[in-house]
This record gives structure tokens, sequence and C-alpha cells, in this order.
């Protein structure tokens, strides 16, 4: 039987439709970020996995934004960005990052002095007796078990030097976890100065 494949230009994009595209357990998301941003009017920006024609899952960037009139979504319009290969070496990274005795992560010192953590490992269980998650979300509670440990000015100290230098980071410093126990722990760094500053 001759199958009929609408042309580019005939091709009518229809949400439910296209919702069906993306892995199952990403739908309900999708659908969500979508329905508020037709609803308030607000960009969009995520990454979520798409299940080919042929069945390959590419993992995509999706950016977006609704166009208004009268206080109701009259268009939306965006981007995808195939993100697959970063996707692969993300996936890659984390395993290996898991794998370390230590916890392993990113910190951002910010010009306004606000700090942060991102892609933590999991060791944050073992180590600081918090899930990554925490960690990401609120750095003071791993500041805290610094200051209780009495070592935060040293600790911080050597923070600004490596910053201010771009020189290796190391420290050792006594940490008291949630649950009162007390351990000593040793950090090393490499700093480096993005584009932002």
């Amino acid at each position: 039987f001759p199958v009929t494949i609408p042309l580019p230009d005939e091709y009518i994009p229809e949400l439910q439709s296209g919702i069906k595209f993306y892995k199952e357990d990403y739908r309900k998301m999708v659908k969500k970020i979508v329905e508020s941003s037709m609803e308030a009017g607000k960009p969009f920006d995520f990454d979520a996995p798409l299940i080919s024609a042929k069945g390959i899952e590419k993992w995509v960037r999706i950016i977006g934004q609704s166009e208004m009139y009268n206080g109701k979504c009259i268009r939306l319009f965006g981007s995808f960005q195939d993100i697959s290969s970063l996707k692969k070496t993300e996936q890659r990274l984390q395993s290996i990052t898991d794998d370390l005795p230590g916890v392993a992560f990113q910190y951002y010192l910010y010009p306004n002095g606000k700090d942060q953590m991102f892609t933590v490992s999991k060791a944050a269980n073992k180590i600081w007796k918090l899930s990554p998650q925490e960690c990401e979300q609120d750095i003071n509670l791993i500041w805290d078990q610094i200051k209780r440990g009495g070592n935060f000015e040293e600790v911080l100290q050597s923070i600004r030097y490596a910053q201010e230098n771009l020189s290796q980071w190391n420290a050792e410093w006594r940490n008291i976890l949630p649950d009162g126990e007390v351990r000593w722990h040793k950090g090393f760094g490499t700093p480096y100065r993005l584009a932002d500053n």
C-alpha cells in the first residue's frame, strides 16, 4: 500500500500528538511545562528524550515561547536541538564521578558573593549524609557542617586565595555531620574564571 507522508509545509503540529514523541516517563513533565507556558506566556527551556519514528532515543533541548494575544495563547514557537552526544558524555562522566570514593562537584562563586554547587555526585550521601539534590539546593547545609567543625574561616580563606590567584585549591577541615559524627575532610580543586567572571 502506498503511504502518504505530508509535506513539511502541509504538516500542522498538534500538541497532544507531539507529546507522544517523548519518552513515556517524560510526557507529563513536557505537557505541564508547555501548558504552563501557554497559560502564562512564559518562555520554556528543558531537556527530554524523544523517540524517533525509527524507535531511536534522542535527547533534545527544547526552547520555546508562547505568543499571547488578549490573554490567550495564539502561537507556540521555538526550537529543538539534538543534544544526544552531550547527554551520553554527561552520563559517562556521572558514572565515573559516582564511582569515586569522595564527593565530586562543581562549585560556583559569583561576583556578588553568592555561591552554589552543581553536579554533586552520589558520594554526598556517604560523605556529608546529604543527598546530591540537597547539596545543590542549599549549600549552607554543607557550610553549617564545616562551621560546627570550627574550620569555616580557614576553608573560606583557602577558597578565596585559590580564586584570586587561580591556583590549585586544597584544604583540610573538621566536619560535624548532622548526626553529630566528627570527620576530617580534605578537598582539592582547580579554579578557573568564566567569561562572566
